[in-house]
């Protein structure tokens, strides 16, 4: 099962798709490129939304995406991209894990490594999470200091890139490609936005690396999550 785990398709929610048209031509895309399910991971901030706020108008949009998309063969499930905080420990987060599994998709500071990340990580997995740190490859402290992405790992966290960094140049390239081959990146997500700015391109994505490196990344979900589709 080829599975999107990381996807702004739920319309009017943040920066992704805008309305229901759109969301239907990112999930007619996502099939075309072989994408059988995919995980609506709309943006959560904490510092701008309330846990019950956002999960009502998260379940309001998707239930007129779901109408809309019936036809569509790709399976919908909920889950939210939620942007890291110091305090999450403090918070009940279940609701915003991928559905039907106990992944929580943290999307880390673009500017600085947090100090507590390490704490928080450890600690959601001492909870029972699984934290997923979303589009590692974006992080420049990550680039220049590869050993954090150990750290984190070493603290239960597993690592997202997303699928167009495969294909920004060849330096970036290789250096992803090295760290999928040793086991340091657990998922390839579109993180898809729009057809324009951000198009879904984990099918193609997938195609590579199987090429590359023969790995299957469809495996990962079977590998990393209990994740029933």
């Amino acid at each position: 099962m080829r599975v999107d785990i990381h996807t702004h398709i739920l319309p009017g929610l943040d920066d992704g798709a805008r309305d229901i048209k759109e969301a239907l031509s990112l999930l007619r895309a996502l099939h075309s490129g072989g994408i059988e399910a995919a995980v609506l991971t709309p943006h959560f901030w904490t510092q701008r939304d309330r846990i019950d706020k956002f999960l009502s108008k998260r379940d309001q949009a998707f239930s007129r995406l779901t109408e809309a998309a019936k036809d569509i063969p790709v399976k919908l499930f909920l889950g939210a991209e939620v942007t890291f905080f110091a305090d999450m420990l403090e918070h009940d987060l279940e609701a915003l894990c991928i559905g039907g599994t106990n992944a929580l998709l943290i999307e880390l500071p673009a500017s600085h490594y947090p100090p507590s990340a390490q704490k928080v990580f450890y600690g959601l997995k001492q909870k029972g999470f699984v934290p997923i740190a979303a589009h590692v490859e974006r992080y420049q402290y990550i680039l220049r200091q590869p050993g954090i992405l150990d750290d984190l790992i070493l603290c239960g966290a597993l690592m997202q890139i997303n699928a167009d960094s495969l294909f920004s140049g060849g330096k970036m390239r290789k250096r992803l490609l090295d760290l999928i081959e040793s086991n340091r990146i657990h998922f390839i997500a579109s993180d898809t936005h729009s057809i324009k700015h951000r198009p879904p391109m984990l099918g193609r994505a997938m195609g590579l690396v199987k090429k590359k490196l023969g790995i299957d990344v469809s495996e990962a979900l079977n590998s990393y999550l209990e994740f029933s589709v």
